[in-house]
């Protein structure tokens, strides 16, 4: 499993370093499955990954599936200790 955090705005530029970096540390194809942030399905992001069919592939959650996404989840514990307070 692979992840980054960025401390910036995720922008189409900085998903395709990310993508770069995860066929170049992995040994097999990637199959990566991604949330519906708006740069994800990308024109250049979808050209990238077209261009290397042997190297990755995507997938997309559906559209209003939070509980789909795994990092949501985590996110709402901290969201919901964050809204109560200690």
């Amino acid at each position: 499993m692979y992840y980054t955090v960025i401390a910036s705005t995720v922008t189409v530029a900085s998903c395709i370093e990310f993508l770069k970096w995860v066929v170049s540390q992995a040994d097999q194809k990637v199959h990566l499955i991604l949330d519906g942030h708006s740069v994800h399905p990308s024109k250049a992001i979808l050209e990238w990954v077209a261009a290397r069919p042997g190297h990755i592939q995507l997938y997309f959650l559906p559209s209003n599936t939070p509980h789909l996404n795994s990092d949501e989840l985590v996110n709402a514990d901290l969201k919901r200790a964050w809204a109560t307070g200690p």
